[in-house]
């Protein structure tokens, strides 16, 4: 009877005939949720930006509320709304639509018309690129670090990638062999580089930045924090031979120092001489840099100026300017493009030899090659239109005003933000954050340690403990609903409590940000009190 009965299922699927089955049949082959066992590595990767109160803020916008979400540099995103450059959205326009390329609107000025026909000579959209990056995109790369830098760089060096964040993996994949492979990462940092770590099995190294001093890097906390690394990776070495005799020693092999500038979350700009001590110091402990610079077009203060690392690096001595190994990362989702969807960015390569090259070229041709779309952005960015060109003026005056614009709003916010009380906050020098400080009390302290969610919430964002500047942070998303991240997820000096939030909202919008946040923190004093 039983196999009568699969015959008959099987014979009326062939058929798309409706099955009639008993209970206990239907009850068989009930769906049930798989359960698998994830690496520890995976699961030990954590990235507080699009973590679990961006989740539940998401959620909350889904049953109509009104959520401001400050937690992610998304310029471009619904209810920030940045409107994109015309120059690049033209160009892109004719290279998508050969029919248009064909017949350009008459609108359109003549240098539009002419990228757009020299792009579509050199790519096609819908076809992939060369693994490292259309040549003529490189190229495009290679004369803005020419005249940003003064001097000549080799287009083969540089590698197009989708966004930056694509380039750090394949560097740090590279990079990372083992738990011994140490990359130093600044603490605050952006939790890519702590999850890609951790994804790769290598031990980040941190090191701090002094909050005091406009997070500031001094110097000696590099060595401190090789120093401090190493003793704990001995600790951990003599646990596992405790744990196995077996098991092989390894010592701690700082490989890298990471370095963002400006930066992310901190939005610090660094001066040229501290950028001399930080390759100084990889020259002397035989480490390679990687320079985080998608933000070098976001300086908000008028004496702060961005130096790149390449620069610099090329203005020391023969030995160091040649010895010292440097990559640099740069993207299409900054600066005043704020093309964070089209997921364009580049990494150029110096002091390398070509083994290494073909090795980061290995892994980039496994994924084929980069976006191409994003790929003409980042050659867009490289090359804008000159001062004699139709389109300069225009494209000028949308990049000043973006600038304009996000200086206004950073400044407004660390006012609005400094004006509340158990509030500090340094200044916005760059990038497009800031990360005030919150004075938290033991009461506050005391109710984050005895928060848990239940339920349905539990289930979907995990019953974890909170740490509590994220309890804060949770606090301010339900009773507010506004939506920025913990410090916590930035890692931070031991005893303090941040969070990050973007000043991306235009005026009308940050300004209500403003209002609320306000609101909640006086109702979060008398609650819980004045921290220390």
């Amino acid at each position: 009877m039983a196999s009568l009965l699969r015959t008959s299922v099987r014979s009326a699927l062939a058929l798309s005939l409706p099955v009639h089955r008993s209970l206990s049949t239907a009850a068989a082959t009930q769906a049930r949720p798989w359960r698998f066992d994830v690496p520890r590595d995976v699961a030990k990767a954590q990235y507080a930006v699009r973590g679990r109160i961006p989740q539940r803020a998401e959620m909350l916008q889904a049953e109509g509320v009104d959520v401001i979400f400050c937690n992610i540099g998304n310029p471009q995103a619904r209810n920030v709304d940045q409107v994109p450059i015309t120059f690049p959205r033209q160009v892109l326009s004719l290279v998508e639509n050969p029919h248009l390329l064909a017949n350009p609107p008459e609108d359109y000025p003549a240098d539009v018309i002419i990228r757009a026909r020299q792009y579509a000579d050199n790519v096609r959209l819908g076809a992939y690129s060369e693994s490292q990056g259309a040549k003529i995109v490189r190229e495009s790369v290679e004369r803005l670090i020419r005249t940003r830098d003064k001097i000549i760089p080799n287009p083969d060096d540089i590698f197009i990638t989708a966004g930056a964040s694509e380039g750090i993996k394949l560097l740090l994949r590279t990079l990372i062999h083992d738990s011994s492979s140490g990359i130093m990462i600044p603490i605050p940092q952006y939790p890519l580089y702590t999850a890609e770590i951790a994804l790769a099995g290598g031990t980040a190294i941190p090191y701090y930045l002094d909050e005091s001093n406009g997070w500031d890097l001094p110097l000696p906390e590099l060595a401190n924090a090789v120093t401090k690394a190493n003793e704990q990776f001995e600790k951990e070495q003599d646990a596992m031979l405790k744990e196995n005799p077996y098991h092989e020693r390894q010592k701690l092999d700082a490989r890298a120092l990471c370095v963002i500038n400006p930066g992310n979350p901190t939005g610090q700009v660094l001066e040229w001489d501290t950028i001399v001590n930080i390759i100084e110091f990889a020259y002397d402990n035989d480490m390679m840099i990687l320079a985080d610079e998608v933000y070098q077009e976001n300086v908000h203060m008028d004496s702060k100026e961005f130096h790149s690392f390449r620069k610099v690096l090329n203005s020391m001595s023969p030995e160091i300017a040649n010895g010292v190994p440097l990559v640099s990362f740069h993207s299409t989702s900054k600066g005043v493009f704020g093309e964070c969807g089209r997921r364009g960015g580049y990494m150029e390569l110096v002091n390398f030899d070509q083994g290494f090259q073909q090795q980061i070229l290995k892994l980039a041709s496994i994924s084929l090659c980069p976006n191409v779309a994003g790929q003409l952005m980042v050659a867009m960015m490289c090359q804008p239109p000159m001062p004699l060109d139709p389109s300069f003026e225009l494209y000028q005056s949308e990049c000043d005003a973006i600038k304009e614009s996000l200086k206004r709003r950073s400044q407004y916010l660390h006012e609005e933000l400094t004006s509340c009380p158990g509030i500090t906050c340094s200044d916005a020098m760059g990038a497009m954050y800031l990360f005030p400080k919150i004075s938290l009390s033991q009461a506050a302290i005391d109710a984050a340690a005895n928060f848990k969610l239940e339920g349905d919430l539990a289930a979907k964002l995990g019953s974890h403990a909170f740490t509590p500047d994220e309890y804060y942070c949770w606090r301010l998303l339900e009773e507010q609903n506004l939506c920025v991240v913990p410090g916590s997820g930035f890692k931070q000096a031991p005893d303090t409590y941040h969070f990050r939030t973007t000043f991306l909202p235009f005026d009308e919008r940050l300004t209500t940000f403003a209002t609320r946040f306000k609101a909640f923190q006086n109702n979060w004093i008398d609650e819980f009190g004045m921290g220390l």
